[in-house]
C-alpha cells in the first residue's frame, strides 16, 4: 500500500509541489493517494529519491523511515511514522592508516554507535547512508570520530569519497547497479542523467562503481583493502545477522566464498567489513 499522503505530510510537501517535481499533473498524484491508479516502477523510484528514502518505505508500514534528508521528525499524535534523518558523519581511523574512512549516518545510528563505541563488545554492526553495512572490529581502530552536520570538517582528516558526505537513498544505488549491470530501462531519465553526471564529475571507473554496489570489502588492521564478489550474499547476510557470535565466541576465521576463491580471514586482523546494502537486501 502506497503511503504517499503520510510521507508528504511528514516532509511538508504539497501535491502541487510533488507534481511539479515529477513533471506531471496534480490529479495523477491524487489518484495514487486515493488508490485509483498506481505509479510505475520509474515513478516509485523518482518518489523515493525526492523523499530520500527506499521504495520499501513508500510501500510498507514500517514505523521508522530512514532518509538522507537532514531532519528527525518523531511521530505526532495519531501518526505512525518517525523520520530518521541524516545526522552527520562517522569517521573510522584504522590503526594502519593515516586517514579516516568516512560514512554518512542517521540520527538513530549516531545514538547507537555513541554507546557501542564505549561498551565492552569487540564488534559493531551498523548501516550507513552510502549503501554500506559495516562490521567494525574495535580492537583494530585507532580512533572513531562523530561529526555532526553543523560542525566544521576535521582538520587534515576529511578526504571524502564521492558519496561519503551525505550519501544517497537506497534507490539511487539500485539504479546505479542497474546502470552498471542490468540496463537502464527502469531508471528515470532525470536520475539516469544524474548518474552520468556523478560518474563524469568524480572521474569514477567501473571498479569504483562496483565497490559501491557489487563488491564485498574487507579491510585489515594495516589498512589493506580486498574486494571480491561473494558467491552468495545470503551467507554474508548471516555473518552480519549473527555478528554477536564474534563477540561471544572465539571465532578465529571469517570465511568468504567468492568468485575469486574461498578466503579465510583472521578475525583478529580484520578491521572493517563493508557490504553493499542493495546486494544484501535483494538477496533476501
Amino acid at each position: 500500500m502506497l503511503r504517499l499522503k503520510e510521507l508528504r505530510a511528514k516532509f511538508n510537501i504539497t501535491q502541487k509541489d510533488l507534481a511539479k517535481r515529477l513533471q506531471m499533473s496534480q490529479q495523477a498524484i491524487a489518484k495514487w493517494e486515493n488508490g485509483t491508479a498506481e505509479p510505475s516502477v520509474k515513478n516509485l523510484r523518482e518518489l523515493a529519491v525526492i523523499f530520500g528514502i527506499s521504495v520499501d518505505n513508500l510501500l510498507c508500514d514500517s514505523k521508522t523511515v530512514k532518509t538522507t534528508h537532514f531532519c528527525s521528525y518523531g511521530p505526532k499524535k495519531n501518526e505512525d511514522i518517525e523520520i530518521d534523518g541524516f545526522w552527520g558523519n562517522l569517521g573510522v581511523k584504522i590503526k594502519g592508516q593515516k586517514k579516516s574512512r568516512w560514512y554518512p549516518i542517521t540520527q538513530k545510528t549516531y545514538e547507537y554507535i555513541y554507546m557501542a563505541i564505549q561498551n565492552e563488545n569487540k564488534w559493531i554492526n551498523i548501516e550507513t547512508l552510502n549503501n554500506k553495512y559495516l562490521l567494525i572490529n574495535k580492537t583494530n581502530i585507532k580512533k572513531f570520530s562523530l561529526v555532526e552536520e553543523a560542525c566544521d570538517a576535521v582538520p587534515d582528516d576529511w578526504d571524502l569519497q564521492w558519496d561519503a558526505y551525505d550519501g544517497n537513498c537506497d534507490v539511487a544505488y539500485d539504479c546505479l547497479y542497474d546502470y552498471l549491470c542490468e540496463g537502464t530501462e527502469n531508471i528515470p531519465e532525470r536520475l539516469l542523467q544524474g548518474i552520468k553526471d556523478v560518474i563524469k564529475n568524480n572521474n569514477l571507473s567501473d571498479y569504483d562503481l562496483e565497490k559501491s554496489v557489487c563488491l564485498l570489502g574487507v579491510i585489515d588492521a594495516d589498512g589493506q583493502e580486498e574486494y571480491m564478489f561473494p558467491n552468495l550474499w545470503s551467507q554474508i547476510q548471516e555473518l552480519f545477522d549473527w555478528y554477536e557470535e564474534l563477540n561471544e565466541q572465539n571465532v578465529s576465521s571469517i570465511i568468504v566464498e567468492a568468485d575469486e576463491g574461498d578466503f579465510f580471514f583472521n578475525s583478529n586482523e580484520v578491521a572493517v567489513i563493508e557490504a553493499p546494502i542493495n546486494q544484501m537486501k535483494n538477496d533476501k
